[in-house]
């Protein structure tokens, strides 16, 4: 990767913009994102919504360049074994794989927090205030936080009171209506976030192949590792990535959309995004992860073809 400053600005108030350009050699192109720096005391929310904002700018930008990564690993690792190489060459792609896979699920699992926080911060006429931010980020869990965040947006959008005790909203909606219907669905979501973030907190703490328990002395339950059972592949993974920016975007609709002309369409619009997700997880649950992998297998053929052809091209 290298990287060139393209840009630097003093924006009021007390603000310094840094544009950088990131390129990758694994990902032909580059990519131009801006930094901000707030210069003094504290920040205000527009400024703390641009941070969160460049922030998760850049971890979508590596979770990109890591996925891409992954699949030139898996080509190598698939000709390697196609091909009947060394047993030595296959093991070293096989750890390069399992590698830049940890590598994309801790990133994605950090995208999680990363999103909730640009949900907060979100501007509109039923925003969240200081008061309620405290109350979705002093949740003991991160999917303790995110159903709060549903049901302090779905709240402040229906005009149902808000109260800390309740964990859901479920009777508040009219029986068979689209806004229980949806509002059922997202809420079962974010069930499966929780798993997520503790194999993060695995992997930040070096725990990359084999997972120990929280007080490191017994290898981690299967409740803990059964996630990587579940998402043991890029193609799973990918998919479930897909899965999570849908919610967060749901989740985001019921903070700004009273400010949309739209309305009548909200419900629709919501709905068609839960049939997404319903889709996705079938997919994750129907994968052929040696169908998804021959592509890659090609293109490494294909690649050291052009490799020879230039090396004879040279030498004649």
């Amino acid at each position: 990767m290298h990287y060139r400053i393209t840009q630097v600005r003093i924006l009021p108030p007390k603000v310094i913009e840094l544009s950088i350009i990131f390129g990758s050699w694994i990902r032909r192109g580059e990519s131009n994102i801006s930094f901000l720096f707030l210069l003094g005391d504290e920040m205000d929310r527009q400024n703390l919504y641009n941070i969160y904002q460049n922030n998760l700018e850049l971890l979508e930008n590596e979770l990109g360049q890591v996925k891409k990564m992954t699949q030139i690993n898996l080509g190598k690792l698939y000709y390697a074994t196609l091909e009947g190489k060394e047993l030595g060459e296959i093991k070293k792609n096989e750890r390069y794989v399992l590698g830049s896979t940890r590598l994309y699920t801790f990133l994605l699992c950090s995208w999680l927090e990363a999103r909730l926080k640009k949900i907060l911060y979100e501007s509109s006429s039923v925003a969240f205030s200081e008061r309620e931010r405290s109350i979705v980020l002093s949740s003991r869990t991160m999917s303790e936080k995110w159903k709060k965040c549903l049901n302090i947006s779905v709240c402040k959008s229906y005009g149902f009171t808000f109260e800390r005790e309740i964990n859901e909203y479920i009777d508040y909606f009219n029986d068979c209506s689209d806004e229980k219907y949806c509002y059922c669905k997202v809420y079962e979501y974010l069930g499966d976030i929780e798993q997520a973030v503790t194999i993060r907190n695995r992997l930040a703490h070096g725990q990359w192949k084999i997972q120990l328990n929280s007080n490191e002395s017994n290898l981690a339950s299967e409740e803990i590792t059964s996630f990587f059972g579940r998402y043991d592949n890029i193609q799973k993974l990918d998919l479930l990535y897909k899965v999570y920016k849908l919610i967060a975007e749901i989740i985001s609709s019921y903070v700004v959309y009273k400010d949309k002309v739209l309305t009548n369409n909200f419900k629709q619009e919501i709905k068609d995004k839960i049939f997404k997700i319903e889709n996705y997880q079938q997919r994750i649950m129907k994968s052929d992860f040696d169908k998804y992998c021959n592509k890659f297998y090609e293109q490494e053929i294909q690649e050291r073809k052009c490799k020879k052809d230039i090396y004879k091209r040279k030498n004649t």
